[in-house]
């Protein structure tokens, strides 16, 4: 399995296999910008090697299109262990919607979906999507719905993004089957690192200091390469109060400046060591919540 999955998953236990290999798609979300509110569309147009027709995505305007992967052109999400995890956690959204996957489906567990990385899937009766990865929830959507502790409770319920290997038009209510085994040669394509997919609480120090690191090295390389791209993640982030890029200028003055973070050090290294390992360890825990992205 090419995406790791935190042990005694919540959504594993909280929602067993269900329906066997087959589901049926319960809804259809789709936007054509960054940010922008999800609409409940009856049918999809899919395009193999491009996306879903009008969707932000398919056009390079999502809020993560400055950081491409071939498993961003569809996504799909399991209501069964969504709505067993805000159950479990007594947590609500207005609408599956919100979650901001394309498809909405009734009848497989998220453990089955994560089962298909890998393989293919066909939705409707001709487009196949070939699963690259675990969706996991990230804060941004959290802050967006306003629901504390949305992301913890979702972290193996978010669902797993695809690429479309076979065109098709997909309507709600159309089947959906998990093409198990079934790769047609390909293999998971990302760029995430394996401590990406571990629940955010359970991450070390060392493990968000080289997210950030590796994030301030992706904004140095793109904000040349692809500014549009930067600014469009910057601003979707600042929409709902977070820093998408570490070490930019709106990175600094969302925490104040260097001048403070000196300051601040100072003082601390004046009142001793252990007053000082308080700081760092909430600096960085500031930090990860700030820069966990999708």
């Amino acid at each position: 399995d090419a995406t790791p999955r935190t042990a005694g998953s919540s959504c594993a236990r909280d929602h067993a296999r269900t329906g066997g290999d087959m589901a049926v798609v319960e809804s259809l979300w789709t936007t054509p910008y960054a940010g922008s509110h999800m609409e409940s569309v009856h049918k999809i147009e899919a395009v193999a090697g491009q996306g879903i027709v009008n969707d932000r995505y398919s056009i390079s305007q999502g809020t993560y299109s400055v950081l491409p992967e071939p498993g961003r052109q569809l996504t799909i999400i399991s209501a069964d262990s969504v709505e067993a995890a805000f159950a479990a956690h007594h947590l609500k959204v207005e609408s599956l919607g919100t979650l901001r996957r394309n498809v909405v489906v009734r009848g497989v567990s998220a453990e089955t979906l994560l089962e298909a990385v890998g393989s293919e899937i066909q939705v409707g009766k001709t487009c196949r999507v070939f699963v690259h990865r675990n969706c996991v929830p990230c804060m941004y959507n959290e802050k967006e719905n306003g629901v504390p502790g949305l992301m913890e409770a979702l972290w193996d319920c978010g669902g797993v993004s695809c690429e479309i290997v076979a065109d098709g038009t997909v309507h709600t209510g159309d089947e959906l089957r998990l093409l198990i085994g079934s790769s047609g040669g390909r293999v998971p394509v990302h760029s995430k690192k394996e401590s990406f997919f571990i629940r955010p609480s359970l991450r070390t120090a060392a493990m968000v200091r080289d997210d950030i690191s590796d994030k301030a090295a992706a904004y140095a390389r793109l904000r040349t390469t692809d500014a549009e791209g930067v600014r469009r993640a910057a601003e979707s982030y600042a929409r709902v109060g977070l820093v998408f890029w570490p070490h930019s200028d709106q990175a600094r003055d969302a925490h104040g400046g260097r001048a403070g973070s000196a300051a601040a050090a100072a003082a601390a290294l004046a009142r001793g060591p252990a007053l000082l390992s308080c700081l760092i360890a909430l600096g960085i825990a500031l930090l990860a919540w700030h820069f966990l992205a999708d």
